[in-house]
């Protein structure tokens, strides 16, 4: 009896044993992996300054490889895919955060370079949504209030020209109906209407096509960019721009 005690204590003693070494490899383990992920971050991050871009992605991605919820990883990556001008990719990182990110102040930020992505691509009335929860979250971030304005004025901008299309093409329907009904009138009053029909409408200086607008926005951030070093050389804070901030 005492020694079937003895080996029952024995084999509890060895159990132990084995989960206490199992929780220590796992342990190392995952600090080897976060050491790994956050060395990767750093060097995505000296690069993403230095403006290599493409670089700075692959190392972000090797964080990823360490750790694919790394929520940094995520974000610098869709930072750096934006600065490559892949904005669809890049809203595939900044929507995902967006859904999981809780703390509001990053929230904002992961808001506000979405905002700027869909933007860039064209979708102006998603990115002034963006940008409004962005604010919901920080309401006194200057620079999404900023990229909000310049959104909205780009809207009214498009209605504006939408209106002035449709003006002109109630305007043409018109012509073309004077037209049928000057029938029989002299052969020279048919070519001189003709004429007139087949102009182009000419556009007004007010209107901006979406070309011009991104022009517009990128002279906008080179000028952000050279404000932002100016302000990095007097203050060692975080980084914060308007059109791409890492975290």
């Amino acid at each position: 009896m005492l020694i079937t005690v003895q080996m029952k204590k024995n084999r509890i003693f060895v159990m132990l044993f084995m989960v206490t070494v199992l929780f220590l490899l796992s342990v190392t383990f995952t600090n080897v992996y976060g050491q790994a992920e956050r060395r990767f971050i750093r060097e995505g991050n000296k690069l993403y300054e230095k403006e290599q871009f493409d670089e700075s992605e692959l190392s972000y991605r090797r964080a990823m490889e360490k750790n694919e919820e790394s929520q940094k990883a995520r974000f610098n990556l869709g930072n750096s895919l934006y600065k490559q001008q892949r904005y669809d990719e890049s809203q595939k990182f900044f929507g995902e955060l967006a859904d999981e990110v809780e703390d509001p102040e990053i929230r904002s930020r992961v808001l506000h370079n979405l905002g700027n992505s869909l933007l860039r691509s064209g979708q102006i009335e998603q990115s002034i949504e963006a940008y409004k929860e962005a604010l919901r979250n920080n309401p006194h971030d200057p620079d999404t209030r900023y990229n909000l304005a310049y959104a909205l004025d780009l809207l009214e901008d498009r209605e504006d020209q939408d209106q002035d299309d449709g003006d002109d093409r109630d305007q043409d329907d018109g012509d073309d109906q004077d037209q049928d009904q000057d029938d029989g009138d002299d052969q020279d009053q048919d070519q001189d209407q003709e004429d007139r029909d087949d102009q182009e409408p000419q556009p007004r200086p007010d209107q901006i096509s979406p070309e011009d607008a991104l022009r517009m926005l990128e002279a906008a951030e080179r000028e952000e960019q050279r404000v932002q070093e100016k302000l990095m050389e007097e203050k060692s804070s975080e980084e914060k721009v308007r059109s791409g901030r890492n975290w």
